[in-house]
Order: C-alpha cells, then sequence, then structure tokens
C-alpha cells in the first residue's frame, strides 16, 4: 500500500540447499556428494521471496542489496527459534556479507501478513518473512551469489519433540550485476526530502508485501514518498488539515524517461490531511488515488500514486518524453499527508509487480534528517532542516537512501 506514516543474468534458477548440521551430527554439501543415499532432515526452509537479488548504488556511496527470504518451520510438532541468520558471499566458506542476531533479527522478522513478529519463535506449519539489508563499499565487487546460514533451535528429525540447535545451509539466491537503470527526476526545486525509502525496516514501503494474484510480491520494496521543505525547514504552514498547506502540494510533476502510458487514474478526491483515511473506503484500485503507471520498456514500468484530481495530462497510449508534466503532486488515496509515491516493478500492476532499484541521473546531497527526530515529530511541523548531517555534495546516478534531503535541477 502507498502510505506516507511517521512511525513506525536475471532469473537465474533458485537452488535450496538442504543440509543440517547439529552440535553432534555434521553434514557439509562435499558429505552429502560423498554418501548420495544419506539425507539430511531439515525442518528451516527458507528460499527468497523474488530473485535475483539487485545491487543499488545509494547516494552514501554503498552498494545496497536488499531482498526478503520466506522461512518455514516444516516440523509438525517442534516449533522452532531462530537465532543467527548470515548472507554468505558465494558458498558456506565464503565472507560473512551481513549477519542478524537478538533484536535486529527481531527487527526484520515478520509475519507472512508482513505484521512485525512478536519473537524469533515459528511454529510447527508456520512461516515469516524477513527483509535483509546488505551495505557494501562501493569499491567491493558485489558477489555473483549469496547464500544464507541459518542457526537455529529445530527439530533434527521427523520423529523429534524437542528443538536442537542447528545450522542449516539454504536460500542460494543469484545476484546480478548492479542496477544501471538510469532515470531522470520525477520533480523540480529544492529540499525534496526522501522518505519511507529503501532500506531499513520499521517505514511502510520496506516490507509492503502483499498476496497478489496467488503469490506474494513485493512492489514497493525501493519505493520513495518525497516531500518537500520550505524555506525555513518545516513541511507544513499553518493548519495541518489544509492540503495546500504542506509545501509540496501542486509541485509538477516529471516523466522520468521516455515511455508510454499504460494506467491512469485522474477523478479522485484528495483525503483530509492528518491521518489515513477508513481502510474500508478503499480498494485496491483506489489505495493509491489518482496515479499514472509508464511503460519504460525492457520490461520496467514506473509507477506515480496521490496525484491531484483532474491534473493528470496524459492517457493510456499516449508516448511522453523525458521531462514532460504528467500532473501534479496531491493527497488522494491512501495517505495521511501530500507527496508523491514513485517506484519502479516488473510489471504493470502497481502492487502485483516486483519491486526494482533504479538511479536518479543527477541531484545534490542537502543534507540527511534524523530518523529519531523524524519519529519524533508529533505532526510533522519541525523544522527539519535545523539538524541535518552530512556534507552538500553534487550526486550522478545513484539511487536517494532514506531521509535524505536534495535538490532537483530545474
Amino acid at each position: 500500500m502507498h502510505i506516507f506514516a511517521r512511525k513506525e543474468g536475471f532469473l537465474a534458477g533458485f537452488l535450496a540447499i538442504l543440509l543440517s548440521m547439529s552440535a553432534i551430527d555434521m553434514v557439509t554439501p562435499a558429505q552429502a556428494d560423498e554418501h548420495e543415499n544419506r539425507e539430511a532432515y531439515t525442518a528451516i526452509l527458507a528460499r527468497p521471496l523474488s530473485q535475483p537479488a539487485l545491487p543499488v548504488l545509494g547516494s552514501d556511496q554503498k552498494i545496497h542489496i536488499a531482498y526478503e527470504l520466506v522461512l518455514e518451520n516444516a516440523s509438525r510438532r517442534v516449533g522452532a527459534t531462530i537465532i543467527r541468520i548470515e548472507a554468505l558471499s558465494g558458498g558456506e566458506n565464503g565472507a560473512v556479507l551481513g549477519a542478524l542476531w537478538g533484536d535486529t533479527l527481531q527487527d526484520n522478522l515478520f509475519g507472512l501478513g508482513a505484521q512485525p513478529a512478536d519473537d524469533l519463535d515459528i511454529g510447527p506449519g508456520e512461516g515469516r518473512l524477513l527483509a535483509m539489508n546488505l551495505e557494501l563499499d562501493s569499491t567491493v565487487v558485489a558477489p555473483t551469489t549469496i547464500i544464507h546460514r541459518i542457526t537455529a533451535l529445530a527439530a533434527v528429525n521427523p520423529g523429534s519433540r524437542t528443538p536442537v540447535e542447528t545450522r542449516t545451509f539454504v536460500a542460494q539466491l543469484p545476484v546480478s550485476a548492479p542496477q544501471q537503470l538510469v532515470l531522470g527526476t520525477p520533480l523540480k526545486g529544492k529540499g525534496w526530502v526522501a522518505i519511507n525509502g529503501c532500506c531499513e525496516t520499521g517505514f511502510p514501503h520496506r516490507m509492503s508485501i502483499l498476496p497478489i494474484n496467488g503469490a506474494l510480491v513485493n512492489a514497493q520494496r525501493f519505493a520513495i514518498d518525497w516531500m518537500q521543505l520550505g524555506d525555513d525547514g518545516a513541511l507544513v504552514r499553518g493548519k495541518t488539515d489544509i492540503a495546500a498547506n504542506w509545501q509540496g502540494y501542486g509541485s509538477k510533476v516529471y516523466a522520468v524517461a521516455d515511455a508510454t502510458v499504460v494506467h491512469v487514474i485522474n477523478d479522485l478526491d484528495d483525503q483530509v490531511p492528518g491521518s489515513l483515511p477508513d481502510p474500508q473506503t478503499l480498494t485496491l484500485k483506489t489505495i493509491d488515488g489518482n496515479s499514472i503507471i509508464l511503460d519504460l520498456g525492457n520490461g520496467y514500468y514506473v509507477f506515480y500514486a496521490h496525484l491531484q484530481k483532474g491534473s493528470v495530462s496524459v492517457k493510456p497510449g499516449d508516448r511522453v518524453a523525458r521531462g514532460d508534466q504528467l500532473g501534479l503532486l496531491g493527497n488522494s488515496g491512501n495517505t495521511s499527508a501530500p507527496h508523491l509515491h514513485i517506484h519502479v516493478m516488473t510489471g504493470p500492476s502497481a502492487l502485483g509487480a516486483d519491486g526494482q532499484p533504479y538511479l536518479l541521473d543527477h541531484f545534490t546531497f542537502v543534507g540527511q534528517v534524523s530518523r529519531q527526530s523524524f519519529e519524533d515529530s508529533e505532526e510533522l511541523t519541525d523544522d527539519f532542516a535545523a539538524d541535518l548531517t552530512g556534507k552538500p555534495r553534487q550526486i550522478q546516478d545513484a539511487y536517494p537512501m532514506q531521509l535524505n534531503v536534495v535538490d532537483f535541477p530545474d
């Protein structure tokens, strides 16, 4: 869903290596090959939600690899507890790219409905979703595959009644070359804040995983909600329940590339800012408000949401050029304050396709809003420019990271 909130090679085949290792008996892939008749029971199963993983260069000059794992406890009677998950480069003896355990692991663990997990337990026959966010130095060559080592308390055979600590190598994930989809900017002017962007959990888009057309999909993995700061550093002046008082309201929205229009909604009223609308008043068609989908070619589509009623100047079938005006920033659909939601995906379905990273060709990094100050702001009426961190700099061909403040060229 498109929510603004204060708080809170391609297509290589999937290979699941189901090998378990207990404190007493360890089975490695080599041993499994040598003893082909020896099966290894593995209660904890893992698979990527989608593949391949897509590295992208962030505005922080780090390579980010954001993806999700589906974890399942295949035991009929024994609950499991995840202790630690490590992402390894290439194979079981590869370098550790990242690891999750304790509170950090729980912060990244979710139910199949994408609700935050209460603990690290997975009941018999139950599943969880795990957000993985890897950061690599920009000078490091991204791996071509990632394999995951999961340490858990789990059943070690079909008859187990007591969980035992096990280590399992599972979920080999192919990694593509770093993303090179370079787009123009969707807005112009100064003081735009990248809200709800990649790659941390605790914000709406990162784990907006939905069951669409028989599968779990994350179309919004790299979505950004763009809001604008005024000269006083505030997002809004005056009463917060008036859409026109929000700094970015009515800003012109532009095509990020030469493209064909494949979807338009243009007849929905703005919501009253200050709170999200009653979800019972929304449908899959209206949840994103007035919206546009552009077909960029080569299997990529870009989605714009929450535009002003009647402002969309294109229709399905139109060809647009990069920089053409498409509409005006509004507050329609599932939103609590005016902003432009934008994301790139693999198909013409705004919610039913896989979210893709991308690069913006040119922008100026002004500074970074702290997550704490953003979450502590009751009505987003604070001066967010007062405590910006980071040195201003020109950036080319990078993805704007969460809570960056940037200027777009006019």
